[in-house]
Formats: C-alpha cells, sequence, structure tokens
C-alpha cells in the first residue's frame, strides 16, 4: 500500500462530506437571585459570561461596559446587542484562540457576539513557545491548528499529553473528531449529542443503543460516536454490515491504465479539517472517492 502524507487545515472535515448546517440552542434557566439572565420574548437582557483557560493567562474584555475578565466575567445586554470581546496575553503567555460562543472565530483575538440568547465564551492560553501537546511544539507549523481542535474539545489528543501528529488516524477515531466537530458546528458541546436509536423523535445516550455495526460492540469506547456518525448518514459501513473501525482513514482512486483501485492513506492527525487545495485538486483530477 502507497502512503501518502497529506496536508490538512482547522476544521471541519465535516463541511467537505456533507452539508449539516441545522443549528441547535441551549436553553438555560437562571439561578436563584441571577435576574434577567434569559427571555422568552426576545425583548429584555440575556448574560455573557467569558472565562480563561489554559495553561497561560489573560484578559478579555468588551467594547461595551460590563466585562473585563480577569475580574468581573459576565454582564447582562439588550436583546440583539452586539458585543465585542478582545483577548489580551498577559506577558509570557499566547492566545490560542476561542471556544464557546466564539469557537467560529478560531484563533482571531476578537469576537462578536449577538446577545440572542445566554452566551458564553472562553479565551485559551498557553505558555508561550509550548502548545497543549508535548510532541507539538509552538513553532510547528500546525500548532495553531492543533490547538485550535483541541481548544473547541474535537481532539484530546493520544493520552500522556501527547497528540501523536505522525500517527493515522483511524475509521474509530474518525467517527469521534467528525462527531464531535458536528456539535461544534452546531454551538453545541462537543460530547451532548445523543441518538434515536433508529426511531424518528427518540433521545437516547447512543451507549444505550443497539449497535448498527456488528464489529463496533457497547462496549467499545468508540461506540456512541460510531452509532452517532450512522445516524447522521456520513457513514454506511464497509460492508457486510461492519464499520472496520481499526481501518486507517482514506481515499480511493482508479490507477491510470490498469484499472486498478488503490487505497491512498491520508494522514489526519496534523490537522483534522479542511483539505489542502493541492490535495483537493488530486482527489479531483484522480476521480477519488472518499473511504470513511
Amino acid at each position: 500500500m502507497k502512503r501518502q502524507r497529506v496536508v490538512f487545515i482547522f476544521f471541519s472535515i465535516a463541511v467537505l462530506l456533507f452539508c449539516y448546517c441545522e443549528r441547535s440552542y441551549a436553553f438555560t434557566l437562571p439561578t436563584l437571585g441571577q435576574a434577567n439572565s434569559y427571555d422568552l420574548s426576545g425583548a429584555g437582557n440575556f448574560v455573557l459570561s467569558v472565562s480563561n483557560a489554559g495553561k497561560g493567562s489573560g484578559t478579555v474584555t468588551s467594547n461595551l461596559s460590563g466585562i473585563s475578565c480577569g475580574s468581573t466575567c459576565s454582564a447582562s445586554y439588550s436583546s440583539g446587542t452586539s458585543v465585542m470581546l478582545t483577548a489580551t496575553a498577559n506577558s509570557g503567555s499566547t492566545f490560542t484562540g476561542w471556544s464557546g460562543a466564539c469557537s467560529s472565530h478560531s484563533a482571531i483575538n476578537t469576537c462578536v457576539v449577538t446577545m440572542n440568547a445566554v452566551q458564553a465564551a472562553t479565551a485559551n492560553y498557553v505558555v508561550m513557545g509550548t502548545t497543549p501537546f508535548s510532541d507539538v511544539p509552538g513553532t510547528d507549523s500546525f500548532a495553531k491548528y492543533v490547538e485550535a481542535i483541541h481548544n473547541n474539545g474535537i481532539t484530546t489528543g493520544c493520552g500522556n499529553s501527547d497528540y501523536c501528529p505522525s500517527q493515522y488516524v483511524t475509521r474509530a477515531q474518525a467517527a469521534a473528531f467528525l462527531v464531535r466537530a458536528t456539535q461544534v458546528q452546531a454551538g453545541l458541546s462537543p460530547e451532548s449529542f445523543t441518538c434515536n436509536g433508529g426511531v424518528t423523535g427518540e433521545s437516547l445516550p447512543c451507549a444505550s443503543t443497539t449497535p448498527y455495526f456488528s464489529d463496533v460492540p457497547a462496549t467499545d469506547s468508540f461506540f456512541p460516536y460510531v452509532q452517532k456518525l450512522k445516524e447522521l448518514e456520513i457513514t454506511t459501513g464497509c460492508g457486510n454490515g461492519d464499520y472496520c473501525p481499526s481501518e486507517v482513514v482514506g481515499y480511493y482512486c482508479p490507477t491510470p491504465r490498469k484499472g486498478k483501485i488503490s487505497l491512498r492513506v491520508l494522514r489526519l492527525r496534523p490537522i483534522w479539517g479542511f483539505l489542502h487545495k493541492r490535495t483537493k485538486r488530486y482527489i479531483s483530477k484522480n476521480r477519488c472517492s472518499w473511504a470513511i
């Protein structure tokens, strides 16, 4: 099998493979004494909460009075108000991106939040010259992309504080990446998804549903992700009722003049997301198809 390195950029591969644009919104009731944190009519106030996270440090301020976090990390704004947040890293730290309500702004240090619901945004920082993973140095050309998908909960690394950037991604791991990405795209927590178990309108923990594939039992740690991936119609498995979770993600291309099909393995771990332009042109030119 011929291996080929392919460069990817941030996120999400889900946009390439399907159009999953339906957006869901969470509704959070306030605690006692916390007035005006939500509004049913759309005419009142909503609370914007901000936090700082990561091994580095910094502050977030708003262009409108109310937030200077550091110290004051929440404020109430009228429905429909646009609030610009600015993250500033402290000396010795580097801002690496937003998560929560500002996740779509990636590594840009400003973010505009429209107050049409209760909103929460997190600014992420690392110690200057480092990343969240010991095997991805801050000087790595892919570092900011790895940080971005880490900040948004799409990856948790491969263990022992490593990311394992040179490893291939298996179909089981791809399921986790894709499901988490669709959650982030919809403005939801990466792990808050549910399944319907094949029954329209149901909402069940994916771990409790009947397996769709014979080779991914409910005891498999990737089982909830594979179940959800099937229900999102991103995958139909690899044939014969199987998902082939240990196979690497790749794409198939006709071999010139031989009429054969070859699998080109994709090295996905460096960055999970939009394909590099040259890779997209290669796949298009050679009439390749995805093997997800």
